[in-house]
């Protein structure tokens, strides 16, 4: 005698199936998730070490067609990394490493040298920037509570490295400051910190030192 599924045992199997497969896709979503924003906090980290690295080791920078330079400016010039906060529904947001040929500490793409951009995609924002301007406590500035954007689309802040120095030199919109934190939000609302303190002193934390 011939035996087979019946239809409940095989509407079970179905069931578990679907189960474990919504279980494993839910888990492999979060997993990528919070992948990408955490490799996003470091890729941001690494250009702000590169920054500091080529402004405190002198490292040179070729005259080309486009870019004229002084001997001096060859070697002597600032290294920094330049924050666009300045971004809509069409336009990501983005990060620009760079060569202060101005030099006034801030980033201008018409007298600045643009190394490399480097666009915040799949979703990941920049949702709050913290500064210390002299002493706590912290002053934020954060997105709107209803969009990505920031309230005060034109707010920027740069933060640069200039021999003999370790040094970190920031500058917003206020003026100078002694410590920066920029926070990290990705899709699903996994957040990262990036903290940079005048000593020059990077690093990248689940925890934020803002209040």
């Amino acid at each position: 005698m011939k035996k087979g599924f019946t239809l409940i045992e095989l509407l079970t199997s179905f069931a578990i199936i679907a189960a474990v497969s919504s279980v494993v896709i839910f888990n492999h979503k979060k997993f990528n998730d919070n992948l990408e924003i955490t490799n996003l906090s470091f890729r941001i980290g690494i250009a702000l070490r590169q920054a500091q690295v080529y402004g405190v080791s002198t490292r040179e920078i070729k005259p080309t067609n486009t870019i004229s330079l002084t001997e001096a400016q060859r070697f002597g010039l600032a290294y920094g990394v330049h924050f666009d906060l300045n971004y809509t529904s069409t336009t990501l947001p983005k990060y620009i490493f760079f060569a202060d040929k101005n030099p006034n500490e801030i980033y201008n793409s018409n007298d600045d040298i643009t190394l490399e951009t480097t666009t915040i995609g799949r979703g990941n924002r920049i949702s709050r920037i913290c500064v210390l301007v002299s002493q706590p406590p912290w002053t934020c500035s954060l997105a709107n509570t209803t969009s990505p954007f920031f309230t005060t689309s034109s707010f920027f802040i740069d933060i640069t490295f200039k021999r003999p120095e370790p040094d970190a030199i920031f500058r917003t919109n206020d003026g100078s400051l002694n410590g920066a934190e920029i926070q990290l939000t990705s899709p699903a609302g996994r957040v990262k910190y990036i903290i940079i303190y005048s000593t020059g002193q990077i690093s990248v934390t689940d925890t934020p030192i803002s209040t």
